[in-house]
């Protein structure tokens, strides 16, 4: 039979521990500020580097819609290199991404 993790804790222990990991998982909230209504602050770079992630990802679908696929005997149109290149830009923006939310080592 399974038991809950936090079995050994008295109710209310066990109900507070539950809502503040729930808080920290949705919406962006750390367990302090749970009471709060304050969402974790991000920087500029933070932000940007999410929103071209957003719209490339997008356009990444946009593009593979009036693209033409390579196939022997076929080549592939202009929205096909379109397609590959914005993929590379995205990677590299992925990329760019995870090393900002690193940050410099302690």
């Amino acid at each position: 039979m399974w038991t809950p993790i936090h079995s050994h804790l008295p109710d209310s222990a066990a109900q507070r521990r539950h809502d503040t990991t729930a808080g920290a998982m949705i919406g962006g909230l750390s367990p302090s500020s749970q009471e709060g209504t304050e969402p974790m602050p991000y920087d500029r770079v933070t932000c940007l580097l999410h929103a071209v992630i957003a719209c490339g990802i997008t356009l990444q679908m946009l593009f593979s819609l009036v693209m033409v696929y390579p196939r022997p005997g076929r080549l592939p149109n202009a929205w096909w290199e379109v397609h590959e290149i914005a993929g590379l830009l995205l990677v590299a923006a992925l990329g760019l991404h995870w090393v900002w939310s690193i940050g410099p080592p302690p």
